[in-house]
């Protein structure tokens, strides 16, 4: 395996989450500033597992933007691609949580400074020093970002780097539905390994199990060497070649918020892959590794934001089902 500078490179959103706090005194609906952003939290994971991680992406010039790449640069990630925005502000997400910490989202991101990233933004010298690199959906959004993104992921290709992919499929966001189905189907074309909820695999396929939908997916799209589908308290589906296995969840008693779950599932994946030779993950292994995910997940699922909240590997191994 060579070596290389970086193990994960994301690129993408890196926002901030503005989620319910306790009412003021007057009885006002008070907001906590979270730092957050899907790409961003999957490397946050990674990096505190000890993952070597760079951030693409762009900030506002203004105080979020700066507590952002604050806080990037003390989770040990590798800031020199990420990028200032002079005229735009940094995006916001309005996070609203139901009784049982499912979160949806209202972005104020019209637009964001994330959605100003530039190819000339990007050192792809990073990318072709980096054994993976993760995107979403939300860099597909709109222009210049899209560009950038699929210049990213073309370069990424043709240099060896694996490509991730998790589409993150937010619906407010999209003008046309089949702009977000073709912003999909990119992603799922070109990446090696793909992470999707259970939601998200039956709306994109238009199955209504998900055994069912898996397998159309892996049809379809040859390519993906590594499907992870997360199944919420279920646990997760692994799926790889022609084999298939379901791992079962880690019990949290105590859901406060669900931001960032999946992030973190994700980033002790890729973790885990960029530490192997990807061409021999065994069974076995990865098995290991999705017991650990579903244990992460867990935890992050108890606490209230994503970024900050990523758990260490005494953490996750503590809260690993006895055997």
């Amino acid at each position: 395996m060579n070596k290389k500078q970086f193990d994960i490179l994301a690129l993408g959103e890196l926002l901030i989450d503005m989620a319910p706090h306790d009412p003021s005194a007057s009885g006002g609906q008070l907001f906590e500033a979270n730092p957050g952003g899907a790409p961003c939290n999957v490397l946050a994971m990674a990096a505190k597992l000890g993952s070597v991680c760079s951030f693409i992406g762009k900030v506002g010039d203004d105080t979020f933007g700066r507590a952002l790449r604050d806080t990037v640069k003390q989770l040990g990630i590798d800031t020199r691609c990420l990028k200032t925005d002079a005229h735009t502000p940094t995006t916001l997400a309005l996070v609203n949580l139901d009784a049982q910490g499912e979160r949806s989202f209202t972005f104020y991101r019209k637009p964001g400074a994330d959605l100003m990233l530039h190819k000339d933004d990007i050192d792809f010298s990073h990318i072709k020093d980096a054994r993976i690199l993760h995107f979403g959906t939300m860099s597909l959004t709109g222009d210049p970002c899209r560009s950038a993104t699929k210049a990213a992921v073309s370069y990424a290709r043709s240099h060896g780097c694996l490509v991730s992919f998790d589409p993150n499929i937010r619906m407010l966001l999209w003008d046309h539905e089949k702009d977000l189905r073709s912003a999909i189907h990119y992603g799922l074309k070109h990446c090696d390994i793909l992470k999707m909820s259970d939601e998200e695999l039956l709306y994109y396929s238009g199955e209504n199990e998900i055994h069912n939908a898996a397998q159309s997916l892996h049809e379809a799209y040859p390519s993906i060497h590594l499907m992870l589908i997360t199944l919420g308290a279920e646990g997760c589906l692994v799926l790889i070649g022609n084999d298939c296995f379901h791992i079962p969840g880690c019990y949290q008693p105590s859901v406060v918020d669900t931001t960032g779950a999946g992030d973190s599932f994700l980033g002790v994946f890729l973790h885990d892959i960029a530490c192997q030779d990807f061409g021999s993950l065994s069974l076995q292994s990865l098995a290991r590794t999705a017991q650990r995910a579903n244990a992460a997940a867990s935890i992050v699922i108890g606490r209230k934001g994503a970024l900050l909240m990523m758990p260490s590997e005494a953490e996750i191994m503590q809260a690993l089902p006895a055997r």
